[in-house]
């Protein structure tokens, strides 16, 4: 019985219009599997359970690493021998004063005049973002940071730009001929809230960095989240107080 080739892409010429077991694939088609075979990313058959981080995204920080077999304590080590102490003062400072103008901009996502919002959205979205890039240095560069002391000055610091910024749009745009008192009690009481919330929240990220230089593993801030909890409670907590005052005066 003699044997069918495709010669061209017409539709008659499709397998299924074809005499019975007269097909035969196309060589081109065979030789296309075969360089996808070989091109194809080997499987992970070391057992380990997949991780939800960046880390594990194709082209990432650590796709170099991963080719050459180094292990994550290995990288880290490395990393931190090659990383200054100039260099990690001047990322994590900039990170920090990033963080406080970067909650700025959040805020008017929850810029909703409710009860509700003053409450939970509004404290959830400041001390998300006030420490949100530090998180990530933690969680992505923790080589940058030289140690503990460094993540909470940099939380200090991202609160107290917050702050800053916060208090300069109330004094002179959002309100008209502000009190003396008023002033005073934002850039003293206001301050103090978001450094100790955002000083609460740093301390989960502090834990988690520890934790992962002591085992040489990534970082990981799942437990960091209960401190952040802890202070958006504490945030929401203020808010909700000033607003019964204000409802009962």
């Amino acid at each position: 019985m003699d044997e069918w080739i495709p010669t061209d892409h017409g539709i008659e010429n499709e397998p299924v219009h074809q005499r019975p077991g007269t097909f035969r694939s196309d060589p081109t088609e065979e030789l296309a599997a075969e360089t996808l075979e070989e091109e194809a990313v080997p499987v992970d058959t070391t057992g380990r359970a997949p991780s939800q981080s960046v880390h594990e995204e194709v082209h990432t920080l650590h796709a170099a690493r991963e080719k050459r077999g180094q292990s994550w304590g290995e990288w880290y080590l490395a990393m931190r021998a090659q990383t200054s102490r100039d260099k990690s003062i001047v990322a994590v400072v900039l990170i920090a004063l990033l963080g406080g103008p970067l909650a700025i901009l959040g805020t008017f996502w929850a810029n909703i005049d409710s009860v509700i919002s003053t409450i939970i959205f509004s404290p959830t979205i400041e001390e998300v973002m006030k420490i949100g890039l530090l998180a990530l240095i933690v969680e992505t560069r923790p080589y940058l940071i030289l140690g503990p002391l460094q993540i909470r000055f940099a939380a200090f610091l991202s609160a107290l730009a917050f702050a800053g910024v916060e208090n300069l749009l109330y004094v002179f745009v959002y309100l008209d001929d502000p009190s003396d008192g008023l002033v005073l009690w934002r850039w003293t009481v206001c301050v103090l809230l978001h450094v100790v919330a955002s000083s609460i929240a740093a301390e989960g990220l502090v834990r988690a960095w520890n934790r992962s230089r002591e085992t040489l593993k990534r970082p990981t801030l799942d437990h960091a989240y209960r401190w952040l909890f802890f202070a958006i409670a504490v945030h929401g907590a203020y808010n909700l107080a000033v607003t019964v005052w204000e409802l009962a005066r």
